[in-house]
């Protein structure tokens, strides 16, 4: 479960509410691909603002909220992005 969780909260993926459910919108296939896969394990990245993203676990039916401490973009010498969370429920 933690590893799905890390895949729905380490992308620049943004999501989109639509009549048909949620679609998911960002400049990288491989980020939109991650979140859909953490989708289809029960964890629903719902909504990201500046510095929150709201995660649903749909197994106990809860969101949780992140807070955004850092964001460290994707670049070609490290191949990898990396972001910073703080889970506003348990601190």
């Amino acid at each position: 479960e933690e590893y799905f969780l890390i895949l729905s909260l380490c992308h620049s993926v943004f999501p989109e509410i639509t009549d048909k459910g949620i679609s998911y919108q960002g400049s990288s296939p491989d980020d939109i691909a991650l979140v859909k896969g953490a989708n289809q394990f029960g964890l629903s990245f719902l909504s990201k603002n500046r510095n929150t993203l709201v995660i649903k676990n749909e197994i106990t039916e809860e969101n949780c909220h992140y807070e955004i401490l850092a964001e460290m973009p994707f670049d070609s010498d490290r191949k990898r992005m990396s972001v910073v969370v703080k889970n506003l429920q348990t601190g």
